[in-house]
């Protein structure tokens, strides 16, 4: 496989991870990773790519509490391509945070840094909603 790009959604790395992304780099690729901040275990996104793509992450501006995201800018032959890479973990006893309260934080979301790129816009990721099921 010719793979170029893969996002990744509860990779469970925290501060300890380095050696995960040493081993990835060892294997002659980047990785671009953002741990869960609010937990110690779970949750955490990432990008893994292939070197010599012009790419670069970009701040993340705001903790929300309800889910996390990787941004990075992919510019190739001209065009720049803003990709974010969510991931919301699912309500339970040690996340209470509702639906509606993520509807919330993603409209904030979509309204400060989605609107405001000048370019394409991906969005993906592991959202946990279940159409199946009431939360």
């Amino acid at each position: 496989y010719d793979i170029d790009i893969v996002f990744l959604q509860e990779t469970w790395l925290n501060k300890g991870g380095k050696s995960i992304v040493s081993e990835v780099n060892d294997h002659g690729l980047d990785m671009i990773n953002v741990n869960r901040v609010q937990r110690d275990n779970g949750g955490g996104v990432a990008m893994i790519c292939k070197p010599g793509l012009n790419i670069k992450q970009t701040r993340n501006r705001r903790i929300y509490r309800s889910f996390e995201y990787v941004c990075v800018d992919l510019k190739k032959n001209g065009s720049n391509i803003r990709f974010f890479n969510l991931y919301r973990p699912p309500y339970s006893a040690k996340h209470k945070v509702t639906i509606n309260q993520f509807i919330e934080e993603f409209e904030s979301f979509l309204n400060q840094r989605v609107a405001l790129h000048r370019g394409e816009v991906v969005i993906l990721g592991d959202f946990n909603i279940h159409m199946e099921r009431d939360e």
